[in-house]
């Protein structure tokens, strides 16, 4: 149980990190949920109840990523690299939850029992 942790890195945030987080994370996520849902209904069409949680998850790990790895020297507002992260990894999110439709296994596996 000791080395349970043992891997997980601690990152400590800057005044100003620690600002962009309380900015999307107050009242309960409210922008991070309102930037994620416009981005998210934009790229997958209709999201069903059971994937809110799933998105949302997804949209509070892409904005800790952003908030380490943003600099200011980059050139744009913070909100437009959290929007074009958002949507390369809903990209990514619409690919492997349809992986299973696109997948040639599970034809293979049908041929071999017949």
């Amino acid at each position: 149980m000791e080395n349970e942790n043992q891997d997980r890195k601690t990152v400590e945030f800057t005044p100003e990190q620690m600002r962009l987080a309380e900015e999307y994370c107050k009242h309960d996520m409210a922008k991070l949920k309102a930037t994620c849902y416009k981005i998210f209904v934009k790229k997958i069409g209709g999201i069903e109840k059971w994937e809110f949680d799933d998105l949302y998850s997804l949209g509070l790990n892409v904005l800790y990523n952003s908030i380490i790895k943003y600099s200011a020297d980059k050139g744009c507002k913070f909100h437009t690299y959290l929007c074009g992260n958002l949507s390369r990894r809903c990209d990514s999110y619409k690919r492997d939850k349809n992986k299973d439709k696109r997948s040639n296994i599970q034809e293979d596996k049908e041929i071999k029992s017949s």
